[in-house]
């Protein structure tokens, strides 16, 4: 990578920013996940960076709220170390690069085994609110685009939920559409090919090796069930282990303790196991 471009990640690691330094490349890291303390510190430390990038070949290992507002033409990469949150976020994002018309490369690293966290979250009622856009865009004088970015990133970052509603879009045939499988398919390629993902160049799917078994972390386990002491529902002990969050554990206050999630990177099956093995023998 030895054009300018973007490294999108959900948390900042140092180790391939220091990666980078080591071989010469300049770069630098931009962190949106601050306290609230640190917001104004935040914005400052966000236009320096961003005006260095405008003017260097500066490659930044950012969050995605780096690039809201950037308008550079000459970023030729973006690459994601984690899998976008939508496909529309990801098109929002990889839709900074190439600019000026030059061929730009994107793509993202996906691990055949990523941890996912599942969260529960009770709530006593729901509360929506509605944003008229266009009325929204008019009134305060931005564009449209702008706003719609800019919820769509709250939307990844897990700060609202976004439900557009009241989409229409009328169209008129002027032909029978397509009724045999090859004509619909030759639609579809003909609307969808873009003629440079790795889809369009070469027709074969991402193939995966399968990672090797983790070993089960013995003092992991054990700490959850030193700093947890009930013993009538393996499950509960499961999803601590795993970072799923429940109503329970909220009520426990253990959704910020350290073992919360300790173990994530076992599969949930072998944890519920190991649980009820354990359950068993104190009933």
């Amino acid at each position: 990578m030895s054009h300018p471009g973007g490294i999108a990640t959900d948390s900042i690691d140092e180790g391939s920013v220091d990666g980078l330094l080591r071989r010469g490349i300049a770069a630098a890291t931009f962190d949106s996940s601050k306290t609230r303390e640190d917001y104004i510190k935040t914005c400052d430390q966000l236009e320096v960076l961003q005006d260095e990038f405008m003017k260097t070949d500066l490659i930044m290992v950012a969050t995605i709220a780096f690039g809201m507002g950037i308008d550079k033409g000459s970023i030729r990469n973006v690459v994601h170390f984690s899998v976008p949150q939508s496909l529309e976020s990801y098109s929002q994002e990889i839709g900074r690069s190439g600019r000026d018309g030059d061929t730009s490369t994107c793509f993202f690293f996906i691990k055949a085994r990523q941890p996912q966290r599942s969260h529960t979250v009770a709530k006593k009622a729901s509360k929506l609110h509605h944003i008229d856009v266009d009325s929204a865009a008019r009134l305060y004088g931005v564009e449209r685009n702008e706003i719609i970015a800019k919820l769509s990133e709250w939307n990844a970052e897990g700060v609202l939920e976004l439900k557009p509603s009241r989409v229409m879009n009328v169209y008129k045939l002027t032909t029978h559409p397509p009724q045999t499988t090859s004509e619909i398919e030759i639609l579809a390629q003909a609307i969808y090919a873009c003629g440079h993902c790795q889809w369009c160049l070469t027709h074969e799917p991402l193939r995966f090796e399968t990672p090797p078994p983790i070993p089960f972390d013995q003092l992991a386990f054990d700490g959850i069930l030193n700093m947890v002491s009930a013993r009538d529902d393996p499950r509960l002990l499961a999803k601590l282990a795993f970072g799923i969050s429940s109503p329970r554990i909220t009520q426990m206050r253990l959704g910020r303790s350290p073992v919360f999630g300790s173990m994530e990177n076992h599969e949930f099956i072998v944890l519920l196991r190991a649980f009820e093995q354990v359950c068993s023998v104190c009933e």
